[in-house]
């Protein structure tokens, strides 16, 4: 029969459910769990696959499909040249990339961009395996008058693998003459061994200055019938209730029956399962990659497990590989199969429905097509299962979302949820939770009882009136406690007694970042980001990790001490460097003034350090916000000086006369850097804030 391009096998979905744990099932039936040992699934082979285009100036090529590929079979390809040692020259090009991202029907030809091709003179092969140890499948050089090498002495050239004995024969390579690109012109109906054929013979290609994507489709002669079909089974899995603790193998439940069958239509071959596909029905609501884990499959005529490979699971689709030899349907024969699925250890959401099916066209389901009856294209109709409600059933309380740090001063919140032995939220739940201190000497306020909402509730105007760790916990009645992982409380604003407040860092390794003082990242114009923790460790000034640092001060020092004096100096200063992934742009150090009332003329100085001069520069911003929300307002733009040593910057803050809000001054770093290399160590020192009373008897406007 002729297999034709136009009858596309797509991937599908999955849900499912079921009543009885795997291993209870297994016990019923005398199946040991060790069956469902992991196993490698079928591999492509020869003439299985060839290459009908190459191009090096739009860079790629094309590969016919001579059975049906599953998507969850492997297919490499590779520029690098064929040695006569039988191995691959190393270091060329792309080195091993897949290529089957879905299921390719047989006849048809897809396309590879590859940028990797050079115009001088190139190879492709086609492989499964490694690089190490490849499986060759199809090879094709072009770009050299002489054709083949004898060798693969350079990135142009390439030995032919069907000469030197690397497992190809003369009807899996062709070699072409040197233009940049080329197309096979050929037949493109015949068999199998006519197309290997046609495609291996250069006379039958043509070179041109380019060529386009979009090969036409081959119509393919092979030696089997499309018998294979999907069907309802004799007895479905009935909906249900089923866990959200079944997140292993060995507790998979069942959510999916169905019947494959071998039609008989006289090709006398079984039908040897390559890829099962399975999609969401209309009564799914889970979303699959949240919720699935993974997949048993059971013979049930047979009454043993199917070994399968991992599953390709998305939200629309589970393509599952099937080892081969590992699931035949006989030549007019049947077999019913049960699906079982495991769920995710975490995040499954309490009465989400899963449901499968199989579709009746575009069903993802394929065989080998070696020896094997292939899948017909259409099986009339659906396989519809029927659904199964995920249920989580609430064992204790846990704190879901919790600050790492909070401010003496300012309220946080927490969210505590009650969840299954798994993490997963028990909508369920309306219990009343109280809150109190697991850990820490100081007073906890606003934590008055809640009851649970949907299973969960968040406390939102919490106050821990101390500095220092703490620890909270949550306690309702009928389920086990929640302590909250540990919060630091920090002392977020200083207070302002007139004259001078000198803020410095010289205490930095033993008791960490000074009241008043945060490290941030993420921050933005009217924001301060998000607060990250300081590592109080001593760091050279050429130590290239981004982060914030307790590195040494410039005092006594020069650009080239080492660090071992560096540490030994007691002179310590707040230092950042920036990295691709941290603080590029957003990194801020804020020191925050609890109020200015009863004062006037504040102004804020201090030692901006550039301590490790590197290639790449950043524009460092000095603003201040008046309130807990707001854009900041710029007060000094600090540009990269380029050169080892200290800047002393001083500025007044407007509108801070009496004021009874809070304030905020930073420096902080608005705008990626430029340049490309390495970034500085940048940092500051002996911060000083002023101010002086407003004489008594002045008329006072409070802002």
């Amino acid at each position: 029969m002729d297999c034709h391009a136009g009858s596309e096998q797509t991937a599908c979905r999955l849900p499912g459910v079921l009543r009885r744990p795997l291993s209870r099932w297994l016990a019923c039936v005398g199946v040991a769990l060790a069956a469902h040992a992991p196993s490698a699934w079928a591999t492509l082979g020869a003439h299985d696959v060839a290459i009908v285009r190459v191009n090096s100036s739009v860079d790629g090529f094309s590969v016919l499909a001579l059975r049906d590929l599953a998507r969850t079979e492997a297919l490499y390809w590779t520029d690098d040249g064929w040695t006569q040692a039988n191995a691959f020259r190393a270091g060329e090009g792309s080195g091993t990339q897949d290529v089957l991202a879905q299921d390719v029907p047989c006849g048809s030809v897809f396309d590879v961009p590859a940028s990797s091709l050079s115009g001088d003179g190139d190879q492709v092969f086609l492989f499964t395996g490694t690089l190490a140890a490849p499986s060759l499948l199809w090879g094709v050089d072009w770009g050299n008058a002489s054709g083949w090498n004898e060798d693969a002495s350079d990135a142009n050239t390439s030995a032919d693998p069907a000469v030197t004995g690397g497992g190809l024969s003369d009807s899996q390579t062709v070699s072409l003459s040197s233009y940049d690109s080329h197309r096979y012109t050929g037949g493109r109906t015949g068999t199998v061994t006519e197309i290997t054929a046609w495609v291996a013979d250069p006379a039958n290609w043509t070179a041109v200055a380019s060529t386009n994507w979009g090969e036409a489709r081959f119509s393919v002669s092979v030696p089997y019938a499309r018998e294979g079909r999907a069907q309802n089974p004799g007895v479905p899995v009935a909906a249900g209730i089923v866990s959200a603790l079944a997140t292993n193998a060995a507790v998979a439940v069942p959510v999916f029956r169905f019947t494959l069958t071998d039609s008989g239509a006289g090709d006398g071959l079984p039908l040897k399962v390559l890829q099962l596909c399975f999609e969401p029905t209309a009564a799914n609501t889970a979303r699959w990659t949240g919720t699935l884990a993974g997949f048993v499959l059971s013979n049930a005529t047979d009454a043993v497990l199917v070994p399968v490979g991992a599953a390709w699971i998305t939200d629309a689709f589970a393509a599952l590989p099937i080892p081969a030899g590992a699931l035949e349907v006989p030549d007019g024969g049947s077999k019913e199969l049960c699906l079982y699925a495991f769920w995710r250890s975490s995040g499954v959401e309490d009465d989400a429905v899963v449901a499968f099916r199989i579709a009746a066209s575009s069903h993802g389901c394929v065989a080998i097509g070696d020896g094997s009856s292939a899948f017909a294209c259409d099986f009339g109709s659906a396989v519809v299962g029927h659904p199964q409600t995920i249920a989580v059933t609430a064992t204790e309380l846990r704190f879901v979302s919790v600050p790492s740090h909070s401010e003496t001063d300012r309220a946080f919140g927490v969210t505590v949820c009650a969840c299954d032995a798994a993490g997963n939220a028990d909508t369920g739940v309306t219990v009343s939770v109280s809150l109190g201190l697991a850990a820490g000497g100081g007073t906890l306020s606003g934590a008055s009882n809640l009851s649970l909402t949907g299973g969960s509730n968040r406390w939102t105007s919490l106050r821990y009136e101390a500095g220092g760790v703490f620890a909270l916990r949550a306690t309702c009645a009928g389920l086990a406690d929640g302590v909250s992982p540990d919060i630091n409380a920090v002392v977020a604003r200083l207070t302002l007694t007139g004259g001078v407040h000198r803020i410095g860092f010289d205490t930095l390794t033993a008791s960490g970042l000074p009241d008043g003082v945060l490290v941030y990242t993420n921050a933005g114009p009217d924001s301060v980001g998000t607060m990250v923790t300081f590592d109080p460790a001593k760091k050279a000034w050429n130590d290239s990790a981004g982060a914030f640092k307790n590195v040494a001060s410039t005092s006594g020092l020069a650009s080239d001490s080492s660090s071992v004096e560096q540490g030994g100096s007691a002179d310590r200063a707040l230092g950042l460097r920036q990295s691709g992934a941290f603080g590029d742009p957003g990194a801020a150090i804020v020191v925050g003034v609890r109020n200015a009332v009863g004062f006037e003329d504040l102004t804020v100085s201090m030692d901006l350090l550039m301590l490790a001069v590197s290639s790449r520069s950043t524009v460092w911003t000095l603003d201040y916000r008046i309130g807990d929300s707001g854009a900041f307002t710029s007060l000094h733009v600090w540009d990269d000086p380029g050169e080892w040593g200290g800047t002393r910057i001083s500025s007044c803050l407007p509108g801070t006369r009496n004021c009874r809000q809070p304030v905020y001054v930073r420096v902080v770093a608005l705008d990626a850097s430029t340049g490309s290399g390495s970034r500085d160590t940048v940092a500051v020192d002996n911060i000083e804030f002023a101010c002086r009373r407003i004489p008594d008897g002045t008329v006072l406007v409070f802002r």
